[in-house]
């Protein structure tokens, strides 16, 4: 069984490569991809899948998971408009069609560039630690942002916390620089504040730029593995899981 998984592993990542090398259009490489995966999981497999309604919501819960687990870009009027697609991938897959990619990944791209348009503006105003907020960490149970104002409110409170975190670090060091000098003047809390926003600005701008380097061939292949590929040993050793994890957007201090 071991040796069946592997030899599959092995044959996906090839096909995954000559998909992204071979000089036809993109469109035309991945649905001649889903062509191929669509027969090896129902017919090649070492243990074959029905493709049918069930596994068509299991794909599109996987993949929504794989690109937005967070709800950081979707809005719910997004997920009300994908969740038409939610019992027909089967037959989308069997027909190599990828209308459901097309449409999520366009959605996600253009999520993306508003969000990048607003979270300057949401650094830019000193943060009141003494005011207390609540934030959700718990992403698998949240909802959606109801509209672009909650979500620039939802990453508000995250850069809030994640500057927070921050700041007591710094508060932290502060004061054991004191207590090892007690001629040591602590630095003010406002200093700390912007230092620790300053920090969640650079943080964040630098998976902006991660985010900007990676391609629709990489999207298409987390819809590839994470959504079409059930099988937990074969997903978790995959290569580009590896890869778009070391690519995922700005998270820190947001997982529970």
């Amino acid at each position: 069984m071991r040796f069946f998984g592997s030899l599959f592993a092995g044959f996906l990542s090839l096909l995954l490569l000559l998909n992204f090398s071979v000089g036809i259009p993109n469109p035309e490489k991945d649905k001649l991809l889903i062509e191929v995966i669509a027969y090896v999981l129902e017919r090649g497999h070492f243990s074959p899948k029905e493709i049918n309604d069930d596994f068509s919501e299991n794909v599109f819960h996987n993949y929504i998971e794989g690109i937005d687990g967070q709800h950081r870009f979707f809005l719910q009027s997004d997920i009300n408009n994908f969740n038409r697609y939610k019992k027909e991938l089967d037959d989308q897959i069997k027909a190599s069609d990828i209308t459901f990619f097309d449409l999520t990944h366009k959605r996600l791209m253009s999520r993306i560039e508003q969000v990048k348009e607003f979270y300057e503006e949401l650094l830019e105003k000193p943060f009141d630690f003494d005011k207390q907020e609540n934030i959700d960490l718990n992403f698998k149970e949240m909802s959606y942002a109801s509209t672009l104002n909650e979500l620039k409110s939802i990453w508000r409170r995250r850069f809030k916390f994640s500057a927070l975190d921050v700041y007591y670090s710094k508060m932290q060091s502060e004061i054991k620089k004191k207590e090892e000098d007690s001629t040591y003047q602590i630095r003010s809390k406002v200093i700390i504040e912007e230092e620790a926003r300053q920090k969640t600005r650079e943080d964040i701008e630098n998976s902006f730029e991660v985010i900007g380097e990676i391609q629709r061939k990489d999207w298409f292949s987390i819809f590839v593995k994470f959504g079409l590929f059930l099988n937990e040993k074969l997903t978790k050793n995959c290569p580009m899981r590896k890869k778009i994890k070391n690519k995922q957007l700005y998270h820190k201090s947001t997982n529970p």
